[in-house]
């Protein structure tokens, strides 16, 4: 199993030392320590500070030289896909090829809402604008019912063939698994939506859509997506941290944020990412609630020998 690690771009308690020297702080030591990916989640509104993930990852991609750089995900709709082909294809230049686009259709109206969009319309706008990028990328004509690129160039020059890779994020619906093998080039999932057996579960379903779509289930990728995290052998700590951060932010009951989030001793997380990786998952992208640098520290040396 690989590691990626998520760039601290929400203030989850209350700190706000947002900065771009922290950014380059972080992101050269998750380099050092061997993570694989910096990903960075997508919000337009939002109820504390929560900063643009491109930009975060653009300040990341000049301090690091092997790591790759992800959204996972961004809320394609809030975007015209000739805006953000263009974007996601300039950070690919600057990063060296080292950028994924992880793009879902947003989960939340209140997003759409101020984006001017109408939300009951956003799968059909997320996989056109999957579509009308491609086409970008690969300098080909596109016309759907709510874009047309036909005759757009937007004059930034692919360092890898056919534009950077994009994965789609899915909680396991079918529709959302098919559209997952049609159109996308890896799978992104919830952690704070799924389990290993309902991973397991989804990623067993997708293996056999993307076979029936012609693609090579063995060399598709797949990753957990905003795993928060902290390694702690002091249970009260767990539950509070737990009450007084996600309770209020995710819309989970408490229960079943403690059953799910990655808070706990060493061994424990370990046992979870463990089932994980029985389950077939590839790659976990871990987000350190709070002490960030301690943090992937300690889990690459507590954790991740105990997983393997």
């Amino acid at each position: 199993m690989f590691y990626g690690a998520h760039l601290p771009i929400i203030d989850l308690t209350g700190e706000s030392r947002f900065t771009a020297r922290r950014i380059g702080e972080y992101a050269r030591a998750s380099e050092s320590l061997g993570y694989e990916t910096l990903a960075v989640t997508d919000r337009l509104v939002f109820s504390r500070p929560f900063y643009d993930g491109l930009t975060a990852l653009s300040a990341a991609a000049g301090h690091t030289e092997r790591v790759k750089l992800a959204t996972s995900i961004i809320i394609a709709p809030a975007r015209h896909p000739v805006v953000l082909a263009k974007s996601a294809a300039t950070l690919d230049a600057l990063s060296g090829g080292r950028f994924i686009l992880g793009a879902g259709p947003g989960s939340l109206a209140d997003d759409h809402r101020a984006a001017g969009l109408n939300f009951g319309e956003r799968w059909r706008r997320f996989e056109e604008s999957i579509l009308a990028m491609k086409a970008l990328w690969r300098r080909e004509d596109f016309k759907g019912r709510f874009y047309n690129v036909e005759g757009v160039d937007i004059a930034v020059p692919n360092v890898r063939k056919g534009g950077p890779p994009v994965y789609i994020g899915s909680w396991g619906s079918e529709v959302g698994l098919r559209r997952t093998a049609r159109v996308a080039d890896g799978w992104l999932a919830s952690a704070y939506n799924t389990d290993p057996p309902r991973f397991a579960e989804s990623w067993g379903r997708l293996r056999g859509f993307l076979k029936e779509a012609g693609k090579d289930a063995s060399a598709f990728p797949n990753a957990l997506s905003t795993s928060y995290f902290y390694i702690t052998e002091d249970p009260s700590v767990r539950v509070e941290m737990v009450r007084s951060i996600f309770a209020k932010m995710l819309p989970r009951p408490e229960e079943d944020l403690l059953r799910r989030l990655l808070i706990g001793g060493a061994e424990q997380v370990a046992e979870r990412l463990s089932a994980y990786k029985a389950a077939g998952l590839q790659q976990v992208f871990l987000w350190p609630v709070r002490d960030e640098v301690k943090q992937l520290e300690m889990f690459m040396k507590r954790v991740a020998p105990r997983v393997g």
